[in-house]
């Protein structure tokens, strides 16, 4: 057992097994804990910043969508108030959440997951409001409910069981 591994190379410094630059896959030495701003954790500041592009966008066409001279009316008109009134709220939650993220918040965690099912249920409660309109819609709904709810629950479960997140948003002494 004590005999010496022939294919085994030191590094280049000519350092021994016992030193860190030495250390090799399975050799017990422990991985550095990810933490910080980089990996998934970026994809998604990534994604936020889209997220608030384009709720920006949907807001400003729906509101000129109201004042223009083909606003739609009743239930239409209705809907449309309410959809504004959703996206002004997620809108201010997404800022929210991108701030707690930036601030390295212990509470950043809990906003991503409570903004993300909030965003499902507005989501499904405005298709649905749709399909429940004109029936034959649902197969057009449908599809979007299921991409909704795969996204947001991707991004839940990363949030739940991130050892990134768990790291970079434990509370800190202070």
């Amino acid at each position: 057992m004590d005999k010496v591994d022939p294919y085994r190379r030191l590094p280049a410094s000519g350092g021994t097994p016992a030193d860190p630059a030495f250390a090799q896959a399975g050799s017990g030495l422990p991985r550095p804990r990810p933490q910080g701003l980089g990996g998934w954790l970026a994809v998604f500041a990534v994604v936020l910043l889209a997220w608030l592009a384009v709720s920006a966008a949907t807001f400003t066409l729906i509101l000129a969508m109201i004042g223009s001279s083909h606003a739609p009316t009743g239930a239409a008109m209705i809907r449309a108030q309410c959809l504004l009134v959703a996206i002004a709220v997620l809108f201010a939650a997404k800022l929210t959440v991108l701030a707690l993220m930036w601030l390295r918040s212990p509470r950043f965690p809990r906003a991503l997951v409570a903004w993300l099912v909030a965003n499902i249920v507005v989501a499904a409660t405005f298709w649905m409001s749709l399909a429940f309109e004109r029936p034959e819609d649902m197969l057009y709904v449908a599809p979007l409910l299921a991409t909704e709810l795969l996204w947001n629950g991707g991004w839940i479960a990363y949030a739940l069981k991130s050892e990134r997140i768990r790291n970079t948003f434990s509370a800190r002494e202070r």
